[in-house]
């Protein structure tokens, strides 16, 4: 059994001129950052995040609600990533890493939440869902083989 946890990065500034991926969290993408960690608690160790500042930035003020610090891996294939992307990565995953936090955008994160549950949400900015998998090894993952623990943004 695997558990992935998968985020969307919380609200972000618009940058007009300036390349997507530096677009900065906003002060209220801080404090949904913030409330998600609060809200989730302890979180496993390994977070595999996309490199686009919002992204990062999610993660680090999430981390800042942790007793642990996690360990952040980012991953460029997660940035505009197409679902058969975010498969990629996630099937490349240590198999001794049996949870993760999976830091993305949509549409990306929420047609991965939809393919492997089958459950669909409006994947707000700084939403979450946990998705235990009926998997032993990464390279299982195929459609449907998981079940939504629950679903929750600030």
């Amino acid at each position: 059994m695997k558990t992935l946890y998968i985020i969307r990065h919380a609200e972000a500034e618009d940058l007009y001129g300036q390349p997507d991926s530096f677009r900065p969290l906003t002060e209220r993408g801080n404090l949904q950052a913030l409330a998600l960690g609060n809200h989730l608690g302890q979180l496993p160790t390994n977070w595999i995040v996309s490199p686009a500042v919002r992204t990062y930035s999610t993660a680090h003020a999430l981390s800042t609600t942790q007793s642990h610090k996690p360990v952040l891996h980012l991953e460029k294939r997660i940035y505009n990533a197409e679902l058969s992307d975010l498969l990629e990565v996630i099937e490349l995953l240590p198999n001794d890493w049996n949870d993760v936090v999976l830091i993305g955008h949509n549409p990306g994160v929420s047609n991965l939440s939809q393919y492997l549950t089958g459950m669909q949400h409006p994947f707000k900015k700084g939403a979450v869902v946990k998705i235990a998998l009926d998997i032993t090894n990464w390279s299982e993952v195929v459609q449907a083989c998981g079940k939504e623990d629950f679903y929750w943004f600030p």
